[in-house]
């Protein structure tokens, strides 16, 4: 399956036919699509989705509005899990807190019970029968480790992702959550320096800023960013 991501759209009306000309099976956007009350992209995305599927989560800039029309769209899968033609992802939206105050922050901690909250309420989407009814927490962690996409806002700390002029400014609960749960791809946004892959363990972790764009294969796990224009 072919996935092409984007972050960081900020209210940009992008050059989606691009995008479409790639033949993508599902795009992803790690938030901050809407940031003030200008809902035009939003339309625009609606009506991209009855083309090719999207998954949204939001930003720390995306507030609740934006985010109920996300979910009446069928897009917004921030605090849910999904499987999409057999590949978990997972959806963790908002940031750290900002000097900005920005309408969706939260603390370490939370960012980290966000995360845990979600496996809570799917423990009872398990595929695999042999699963014990009794500890199935356990059951769904151990089935998805290894085996699904983390769709954030933030980016891990202390990654190539993360990195700023200031220093690195990601999530621990983020990365802990990588380190914990070994995701196949980790696809973030929130900061702009630049467009970057790197790794923590087996995890990718891709960040193609506000001004690029990936593509990544479920199958052979290739992954390259580009140029959105």
């Amino acid at each position: 399956m072919r996935i092409i991501g984007l972050t960081d759209l900020h209210n940009r009306i992008i050059n989606f036919s691009k995008i479409l000309k790639l033949k993508p099976d599902l795009i992803l956007i790690s938030g901050d699509i809407v940031k003030t009350n200008d809902y035009r992209i939003l339309n625009i995305l609606k009506e991209l989705n009855k083309t090719v599927p999207i998954f949204t989560v939001c930003g720390n800039w995306d507030c609740q509005v934006s985010s109920d029309i996300m979910t009446s769209y069928g897009i917004n899968i921030d605090g849910r899990l999904v499987n999409f033609k057999g590949v978990n992802i997972i959806g963790l939206g908002g940031s750290t807190y900002t000097p900005f105050n920005t309408p969706n922050e939260y603390s370490e901690e939370q960012i980290y019970s966000n995360f845990i909250d979600i496996l809570q309420n799917n423990i009872n989407n398990l595929n695999n029968p042999k699963f014990n009814n009794n500890n199935r927490l356990d059951s769904l962690k151990e089935e998805l480790k290894d085996n699904f996409i983390l769709l954030s806002h933030m980016p891990p700390k202390y990654t190539m992702a993360d990195l700023t002029e200031i220093g690195y400014l990601g999530s621990s609960s983020i990365r802990k959550i990588i380190e914990e749960y070994n995701p196949l791809l980790c696809a973030c946004g929130h900061i702009h320096q630049n467009k970057v892959i790197d790794k923590i363990g087996n995890t990718l972790i891709v960040n193609p800023s506000y001004n690029g764009f990936y593509i990544y294969d479920t199958f052979s796990k290739d992954l390259e960013v580009y140029d959105l224009e």
